[in-house]
């Protein structure tokens, strides 16, 4: 009907691999002799167009990590391969080129205006030029920071392009309580009924108590000098929510030592193979920036997944960036 099928390569015995061979269906062989039982195999010589020939097995590894791995001998009519994609993952994330933002806002937007879970559509068209800029904005500190941390960037901007496109006017309405709340307590008072001690704030929408854990944690690690925070104090605890509120690279630092504090707590990835995280630990890590992870919900393991195929999409840009 008109229709070229091409040929390709056979894993079969010999005799089958030189008659299709001798049919004109195949270029070349990949011919199965380690299976001496085969009654193809017995008997026959090798195809006059073997390219592969799989004579051995191997163990490598012991116990749950033994893998089986074939040894070939090959007759060079075949390499295997054309040519080797670039290896990905390799090197420090750059800054993302001007030429290249819109095209990656415009997807990283779109990714979230899809996935919106709970977040009216609304505030993330009204927060989408804010995010854009921030990102912008930050963008040389989020790289150095990766690079001084060993990690991809995509640890800062899956919460830093999330939680800034899911602000909304309830959040400045909790925001308001709180510094009702500290402002009593700092004149001596006692915080009136219905404010509140802390609210999920500034660029990244953390609480003070989630980031004095997790600076408290990067402290203990050696990557910073400040701290450590009591949560039990309120004057550090209205110390950091300000900070966390007013000072954009504060908030986003402090996201990302909260992802790195999750994946060595909740997925025992220590910070140094951070880039080594499987999709599984990546979707847990995020989860675990939105959940109490002593008994997660529904939602909070939704937003987990989520926000790891986040995570993957900002990879994927950034090695198109190398």
């Amino acid at each position: 009907m008109g229709i070229v099928w091409v040929s390709g390569r056979y894993l079969c015995p010999r005799l089958v691999c030189q008659r299709v061979a001798d049919a004109g269906y195949a270029v070349s062989s990949f011919v199965s002799d380690m299976s001496e039982a085969f009654s193809g195999n017995k008997g026959y010589l090798l195809p006059s167009n073997w390219a592969f020939d799989q004579i051995h097995e191997l163990d490598v590894g012991s116990g749950a990590g033994l893998i089986r791995i074939d040894r070939n001998v090959v007759s060079g009519r075949d390499t295997g391969f054309g040519n080797l994609a670039p290896e990905i993952g390799v090197g420090n994330d750059p800054v993302i080129p001007a030429s290249q933002l819109d095209n990656f806002e415009n997807a990283w937007f779109n990714w979230c205006l899809d996935h919106p879970q709970a977040v009216e559509p609304i505030a993330m068209n009204s927060n989408r030029g804010l995010v854009k800029d921030l990102v912008v904005k930050h963008d040389p500190f989020i790289t150095a920071q990766a690079k001084k941390l060993g990690i991809y960037k995509a640890m800062a901007l899956t919460p830093l392009i999330w939680e800034s496109l899911a602000i909304n006017p309830l959040d400045d309405l909790a925001d308001a309580l709180v510094v009702k709340y500290y402002a009593a307590l700092s004149e001596g008072k006692t915080p009136a009924p219905g404010t509140r001690s802390d609210s999920s704030t500034g660029v990244c929408q953390m609480f003070a108590a989630t980031c004095i854990e997790a600076r408290n944690w990067a402290k203990a690690k050696g990557y910073i000098t400040d701290g450590p925070y009591r949560e039990n104090d309120w004057r550090d605890m209205w110390e950091v929510w300000l900070r966390l509120r007013s000072d954009e690279e504060f908030a986003i630092q402090s996201a990302i030592f909260y992802m790195m504090c999750n994946a060595e707590n909740h997925c025992g990835v220590p910070p140094v193979k951070l880039r080594g995280l499987n999709p599984s630990e990546v979707a847990r890590m995020c989860m675990a920036y939105n959940a109490d992870m002593s008994d997660p919900s529904y939602d909070a393991m939704i937003y987990g997944r989520e926000k790891a195929q986040l995570f993957y999409l900002i990879r994927k840009w950034h090695e198109t960036f190398r």
